[in-house]
């Protein structure tokens, strides 16, 4: 006998976005205080067929909306939306399970441990909780409901997997969503994940557990409005160099200072899809430099990232 979903959708509607025409359902899970909201969005016909790929994404305010910079849960996201895109069928689940369950108040009071030198398990022990909370049954039913048969999952956590395959959607297929940003080295972040929640990172060459340098580099270029401590990869690091030695070649001791503000990262979060914004401060913005400024900035963009 066919199991019957023990959520279905209470409405549903059209929303166009960048990555494409959806179709989003709202789910209602009860529980002991009331109701709590899931999304499903859906591209193209999914009911009936099976190596759907699907995505389950757990909530995360601070990443996905304003682009917290300590998860890589915005870019994930992100991603996942493009992988369906290009294949112009899938599904994403978006669950209410904030900070792998714990909720947004205490996500945050783990954010203030991990800036006392935990790490995101450890901060939420610290607090008395467990590593992860959250529970995958309702998205089984949420893709159940929806008609869909077994999936390809756009995941790194084994444990989405398991909890899938335990209630009766099995996977078939796990297609890995690594992504490194250009504004902030990841490797902690991504060795955490893998030796503490079992994360899979075999696609990423991590350095050994042991012995690992963590010192990395900051913004090569320094003002007091900007963060001086925030890490960033080391081929930004270098570009922005090379982008500094144009400008002082170009304006010599015109220039008094050159800032780097970075980045509103898209896709994959490489150099391509970022973008930055140079401060270059003169002593005097006469004619000559002004008419130069176009000048320079098409040659520092042929030589930097053309090339």
């Amino acid at each position: 006998m066919k199991k019957r979903p023990a959520v279905e959708p209470s409405v549903s509607c059209s929303i166009p976005t960048k990555y494409g025409e959806f179709k989003m359902y709202l789910f209602n899970e009860s529980i002991d205080n009331g109701k709590k909201e899931h999304l499903a969005l859906v591209m193209g016909d999914v009911e009936g067929k099976e190596s759907i790929i699907s995505r389950i994404h757990s909530e995360c305010c601070t990443g996905d909306i304003f682009g917290c910079q300590r998860c890589d849960c915005q870019d994930q996201l992100q991603e996942a939306l493009n992988i369906i895109r290009q294949k112009t069928e899938g599904v994403l689940l978006y669950l209410r399970q904030e900070g792998r369950g714990i909720g947004l108040e205490n996500k945050l009071k783990a954010y203030n441990l991990q800036d006392e030198g935990f790490d995101t398990v450890d901060a939420n022990l610290e607090l008395g909780f467990r590593d992860d909370y959250r529970n995958y049954d309702i998205a089984a039913d949420m893709l159940r409901s929806l008609g869909v048969k077994s999936v390809k999952l756009i995941t790194n956590n084994p444990r989405k997997i398991q909890g899938l395959n335990d209630a009766g959607i099995p996977v078939v297929e796990r297609i890995p969503i690594v992504i490194n940003s250009v504004i902030r080295d990841r490797t902690t972040l991504f060795q955490v994940k893998r030796r503490k929640l079992g994360h899979l990172f075999d696609e990423v060459k991590l350095p050994s557990e042991e012995g690992v340098d963590q010192k990395v580099d900051v913004y090569p270029f320094i003002a007091d409005i900007f963060d001086k401590n925030a890490p960033i990869p080391k081929k930004t690091v270098e570009i922005s160099d090379k982008i500094k030695a144009a400008l002082l070649d170009a304006f010599g001791d015109s220039i008094t200072a050159i800032l780097l503000q970075g980045s509103n990262m898209r896709g994959d979060g490489s150099i391509a899809k970022s973008d930055f914004d140079y401060i270059v401060l003169f002593k005097d913005l006469s004619k000559d430099i002004i008419d130069k400024i176009s000048e320079v900035k098409k040659l520092i963009l042929i030589q930097i990232f053309f090339i």
